[in-house]
């Protein structure tokens, strides 16, 4: 069952559950994730709506808060439950050094956690 399906039916899990820290690899997630930009516009909607998708409660420029209604949650749990180490490292090799603002490295380390955030979330 997905988490969708657990916030469908009232079973919430705990907020220490739900807790998945990436510190500053928010921005490198969404670029592996969507095609190598850092943009509200940019990818699939689901890949997207990972990072920066839904709706904006926060207007300022340091930092980003959204809100992501327990349907999108569901399906943005679905979409990532198959991504792994090979599928982020396509969408790394998309990310523009010169735009991304630090030197890449074939490690791709800050940014490979993602691919055991999806398996968290589906539970056969």
């Amino acid at each position: 069952m997905c988490l969708g399906g657990q916030l469908r039916t009232g079973q919430l899990p705990t907020p220490r559950d739900l807790a998945f820290q990436t510190d500053k690899g928010w921005a490198g997630i969404h670029r592996c994730l969507t095609d190598g930009r850092l943009a509200y516009d940019n990818g699939t909607d689901l890949l997207r709506a990972c990072v920066l998708g839904g709706e904006h409660l926060y207007k300022g420029d340091d930092f980003v808060v959204s809100l992501l209604t327990p349907e999108q949650v569901g399906d943005v749990a679905t979409v990532l439950a198959p991504i792994d180490k090979a599928s982020l490292h396509t969408g790394y090799k998309l990310i523009d050094p010169a735009d991304y603002g630090a030197p890449l490295s074939e490690g791709m380390s800050g940014i490979l956690c993602v691919g055991r955030l999806g398996s968290r979330f589906s539970q056969e």
